[in-house]
């Protein structure tokens, strides 16, 4: 379950902003994808083919979706995102920034650094697999 926040301009200062995830096209893609899910879910639309010119493949939409699944299911809070205009970022967007960068340029210990103080073993060996396999499946 994805929760999309709306906030204030003054409660939005002490979130980091996109700038980071701006830097690398790959990130900023994963980026607008997760706010385009986020949203499409509020609206009950299908955003397939969005995704699709965002991520590159029905491969990688498949691995985008079940990272996100997989990530709800073992979250210890509903996953968090802002609108596709805002300059901020939640730290759960954050949080699939690191995982899905780290996992493709396979540096676990940097993946088990970004999660592993809120998700056990088991299930960040599953989520790192996932990410991996997306950032693969992302770059083609």
């Amino acid at each position: 379950m994805l929760i999309l926040l709306f906030m204030t301009h003054r409660s939005l200062t002490s979130f980091p902003t996109t700038r980071a995830a701006m830097a690398s096209p790959f990130t900023h893609r994963i980026l607008r994808a997760y706010r385009v899910a986020g949203m499409a879910q509020q609206g009950d639309v299908n955003p397939q083919t969005r995704l699709v010119e965002l991520l590159g493949s029905e491969e990688a939409v498949s691995g985008f979706r079940l990272l996100l699944c997989g990530m709800a299911h073992v979250w210890p809070d509903p996953l968090t995102l802002f609108r596709p205009c805002c300059p901020q970022m939640t730290p759960d967007e954050i949080s699939l920034l690191a995982m899905v960068t780290h996992a493709g340029q396979g540096n676990r210990r940097a993946f088990d650094a970004a999660i592993g103080e809120m998700i056990g073993e088991e299930a960040r060996d599953w989520l790192y697999v996932t990410a991996a396999r997306l950032a693969v499946a992302m770059r083609g």
